[in-house]
């Protein structure tokens, strides 16, 4: 998937948009496409945001690095196959997305657990 973010700088260059604009449009973190972030994947919801914003990317070009980087004047429908891999692609990431969420709930509650086990007991008043 980072070649997809390689392309997509390489649209913005051609384009002439800032990486900050591009973000801003498509509401994907800035910190996601610099540095060591461009190696990470984007999500669906993400590339479909790209879509949205962007319709003049040729889906088969951004995926799957075929054919042009735009689409022509008749506005192509994207192919079949970018259609399968986009739609398995936001399965497997709703799957992902709910073994992290499912993590993240048992580490709330290891943390809530041994924040109530480090507390010091409460100061008991001594009565005279």
């Amino acid at each position: 998937m980072a070649e997809i973010k390689d392309r997509i700088i390489e649209y913005l260059k051609i384009s002439g948009i800032t990486k900050q604009d591009f973000c801003k449009e498509t509401g994907i973190s800035y910190a996601n496409m610099v540095g060591k972030s461009l190696k990470s994947e984007l999500g669906g919801e993400q590339i479909s945001s790209i879509f949205m914003k962007f319709p003049n990317i040729n889906p088969d070009w951004l995926l799957l690095g075929k054919g042009e980087m735009l689409r022509g004047s008749d506005r192509e429908k994207p192919s079949d196959t970018t259609v399968s891999i986009l739609l398995q692609r936001i399965e497997d990431l709703a799957r992902e997305n709910g073994s992290l969420q499912a993590q993240i709930d048992e580490y709330k509650k290891e943390i809530a657990l041994l924040q109530r086990s480090a507390s010091p007991p409460a100061a008991k008043t001594a009565s005279a």
